[in-house]
């Protein structure tokens, strides 16, 4: 609800328990702070250090017959969700001559349309909601994924203690959460130049892989509204300079609320359109 009275406080006391080790910070919270790339790094390597020893579950693949490279997918966001609705033509776009695609759900099945899409773009999809962190990272082990792809990272539906158990010989951090998971256990990052500029590489505990033009893939095949709303049914002056915002409020800080209140000031007749 963007009610800061004791955020300077609390900030200060988050960043004092990240640089002098103590961790205990959760690194998604982190990013919401005034963090430096260093501040960051720390933080997610304190909480990935909580997650156990990253020992190696997998074994060498078993040969098979086909020899096509075994992607695996994991996250908790295989429904009406914006990481779904990003990536659900890039699991349909696959080369199934080159590859074969699982997706392993740990999220909740909300039985929409776009879950049963996704379920679908899938040579194999399993849900393993009630696995516990042991059981799922076995079964993916089991299944001789040769590359998993974590797209929840620290995100409120991660399961951050499935990947630390290594089910795979590579994984990758992808889209949902593009800072680094200060893990070892985690080999790759895929990112663009804007995302993760070259500087910042050594605030990354994985290895960048940079996509030529943006790292966000999206889904052409996404309906688009048969209708636009006017101005007046969504509550806007007509004849206003509207600036948007449809963040999370968790990602609004006061410094950002201060800029914006400036603009506002110096441009006539605008108005902020948070959702």
């Amino acid at each position: 609800i963007c009610h800061w009275t004791d955020r300077a406080d609390d900030e200060s006391m988050l960043l004092s328990a990240i640089r002098s080790g103590a961790g205990g910070v959760d690194p998604f919270i982190a990013l919401l702070l005034s963090t430096t790339a260093a501040d960051q790094r720390a933080c997610a390597a304190q909480y990935a250090a909580t997650m156990g020893p990253g020992s190696k579950l997998y074994s060498a693949p078993a040969p098979r017959q086909n020899q096509k490279i075994r992607i695996g997918y994991l996250s908790g966001d295989f429904r009406d969700h914006p990481v779904a609705y990003l990536a659900a033509e890039l699991f349909e776009l696959h080369d199934r001559s080159k590859f074969e695609v699982i997706g392993y759900s740990h999220g909740t099945d909300d039985r929409s349309e776009q879950r049963a899409r996704i379920a679908k773009s899938f040579d194999k999809f399993v849900d393993g909601q009630k696995f516990s962190d042991r059981e799922f990272s076995e079964r993916i082990a089991g299944d001789g994924i040769d590359i998993l792809i974590d797209l929840s990272g620290y995100t409120e539906s991660g399961r951050a203690g499935v990947v630390c158990r290594r089910p795979a010989p590579i994984q990758v951090n992808y889209l949902g959460y593009p800072g680094t998971l200060g893990a070892k256990h985690i080999d790759y990052i895929i990112a663009d130049h804007f995302v993760l500029p070259p500087e910042h590489r050594p605030f990354y505990a994985e290895q960048p892989v940079y996509l030529p033009d943006c790292y966000q893939v999206n889904d052409s095949k996404r309906a688009i509204a048969a209708q636009t709303p006017t101005r007046t049914a969504c509550g806007l002056p007509d004849d206003a300079f509207v600036y948007c915002c449809f963040n999370n409020s968790s990602k609004i800080t006061p410094e950002f609320f201060t800029v914006w209140m400036n603009l506002l000031r110096q441009v006539p007749g605008s108005v902020l359109w948070p959702l």
